[in-house]
């Protein structure tokens, strides 16, 4: 505490008998923001580093405002660093707010992701990946208008992909696999227009992918792989651009014909990858598709297996009566097993069938 008080009260000292404007602080003959010092400082002490503002990372100023902070254990843009920075992003960080490029991917910093981000209005090209950030993503991210690219994969972010990241009109790059992201994509996500690559494998995402994803006309490479997908749209087949996709490991029991319209070269596992889902006589896939399924899950059903676990009795009756009369939530899984008569509804007629099943 009393080196943080020692330091501040230096910088305010040298400001006394600067050289420079009001609220700026002369270093080396050049003005510097004084504000942009600081939350520098906070950065540095977080870490418990011992270096000065200025030495941190590699920095760019304009007309003495911070523009671009790259500070990585990585060879990034020449920004690679012997150290790695610590603790938590400083809340101030809303002061640097002529800040373009942030880039601390490959620290060790933890914490929440400061909500104040997303008052950096100038703000780019954004990089928290491979640290240990924890919580969900900040919702006034959608704030960052100017926003091209994000990335904040390899963290342990949870929750859901917030409904603002919609408002990213300029997002052209969304990186955040490998976290523990649950829940649906949200159904506006066909609105970020300038949208290219696409990244989120390794994840909790669930359900079905909305049909507004086919709006993504500029979308060229989508990577969905080891999550709980079930289905997707009939408009995947409506992105002229795409030309990589992955949707290995997941839960996808069909597949749309619409798919087949795609320029994409199904040969390459690079370029394309849909094995290990449950693509097998209960689901459905098209033609087109057939060599190229790879190893794919086939013995996780049995018709009339209710309560998914294994084995067809009187307690998957009881659960069949309890979906059609209390509405219960099912997932697809549960729906497909659970219409034993296969027209696509459930009602008594699935009841009777499944009776007959279990006297047989």
């Amino acid at each position: 505490m009393l080196r943080k008080i020692i330091i501040i009260q230096s910088i305010f000292l040298s400001i006394l008998f600067s050289n420079c404007n009001e609220g700026f602080l002369e270093i080396d003959d050049n003005c510097y923001w004084t504000l942009d010092l600081i939350v520098l400082q906070k950065i540095i002490l977080n870490s418990e580093l011992s270096i000065a503002p200025l030495e941190l990372g590699v920095q760019e100023w304009e007309n003495g405002r911070l523009v671009s902070l790259c500070s990585s254990i990585y060879s990034i843009n020449g920004c690679q660093q012997d150290y790695q920075l610590s603790g938590n992003i400083p809340n101030e960080i809303h002061f640097l707010d002529h800040l373009r490029s942030l880039i601390l991917i490959g620290n060790n910093l933890s914490g929440e992701i400061p909500e104040n981000i997303g008052q950096l209005s100038n703000l780019e090209y954004l990089d928290l990946s491979y640290n240990n950030f924890e919580g969900v993503i900040p919702f006034e991210f959608g704030n960052l208008s100017k926003l091209t690219d994000l990335y904040i994969s390899n963290n342990n972010i949870s929750g859901l992909i917030p409904e603002a990241l919609c408002n990213l009109s300029l997002l052209k790059n969304f990186y955040a696999f490998s976290n523990q992201i649950i829940g649906n994509l949200p159904e506006c996500i066909g609105s970020l227009s300038e949208l290219s690559i696409l990244v989120l494998f390794d994840n909790e995402i669930n359900g079905n992918i909305p049909n507004s994803i086919g709006s993504l006309s500029k979308l060229t490479y989508i990577d969905l792989s080891s999550n709980q997908l079930v289905s997707l749209p009939e408009s995947i087949g409506e992105m002229p651009s795409l030309n990589y996709i992955h949707l290995n490991n997941n839960n996808l029991i069909n597949l749309p014909e619409s798919i087949c319209d795609l320029e994409i070269n199904w040969n390459f596992p690079s370029v394309s990858s849909i094995y290990n889902n449950y693509l097998c006589e209960l689901g459905y896939y098209p033609e087109c598709l057939e060599e190229f399924l790879g190893d794919q899950v086939c013995d996780w059903y049995l018709i009339g297996d209710t309560n998914l676990n294994g084995e067809v009795n009187i307690l998957d009756v009881v659960r069949l009566v309890a979906i059609i009369l209390f509405i219960d939530d099912i997932n697809e899984f549960q729906f497909v097993v659970s219409d034993t008569f296969v027209d696509s509804s459930l009602d008594i007629l699935d009841i009777i069938v499944l009776i007959d099943i279990v006297l047989d």
